[in-house]
């Protein structure tokens, strides 16, 4: 009885381990793209595009509070590279979209087929099982788009897209914490490296 106890205890104990691991891992994804030919190491200073310049909603939802810490990040994170905020005469102007949608999620689907038998001497029987296989589910993902334009021209100099999951019931705190992450993880990639 006590081996079985203990036997448990293991099992209960790498169950949470596991469980601590997986929560602990990012799922935030990113991928850049940007125009071939500039030289972004003689930017320096940049200026937050006009709300005014474009009729596009820069968030899905009604929240300020998720614009502010997107801005907020985008400011702490430019700052550190290197960048000042100027607002006559920028080398960039700093643009963003962030919106919220419902994915849906399924297994691989395919047949699954499992033959067994069981029993012994003369009462062996056999049995065949058939499934359809997949599970379906559905999420939120948040989608952060940051971009760089050229103030003369108005032309995309950079673009950022970073992905991440969303709850719909995260603390003030946790909703905080996960925008910065992705907002760093999107922002890591600027400026681009050129290959050799």
């Amino acid at each position: 009885m006590d081996g079985e106890k203990i036997m448990l205890r293991k099992l209960l104990l790498m169950v949470g381990v596991c469980v601590l691991i997986l929560s602990g891992c990012s799922t935030v994804r990113v991928s850049q793209d940007y125009r071939s030919g500039r030289d972004f190491s003689e930017l320096r200073t940049y200026r937050w595009q006009p709300q005014g310049d474009e009729k596009k909603v820069r968030t899905t939802s009604d929240d300020p509070l998720v614009s502010e810490r997107i801005r907020n990040a985008v400011d702490r994170i430019l700052s550190s590279k290197g960048f000042r905020e100027e607002t006559i005469d920028p080398d960039i102007l700093v643009d963003y979209r962030y919106t919220v949608r419902q994915v849906i999620e399924s297994d691989d689907y395919g047949p699954q087929v499992g033959v067994g038998t069981w029993g012994w001497g003369s009462g062996v029987f056999g049995g065949i099982g058939v499934g359809s296989g997949g599970y379906v589910r559905t999420s939120q993902e948040g989608v952060l788009l940051i971009d760089f334009i050229d103030p003369q021209s108005g032309a995309l100099l950079w673009r950022g897209k970073g992905t991440h999951y969303v709850e719909e019931h995260w603390s003030p705190e946790t909703k905080t914490e996960k925008i910065n992450e992705l907002t760093e993880k999107t922002l890591a990639q600027f400026p681009p490296v050129k290959n050799p």
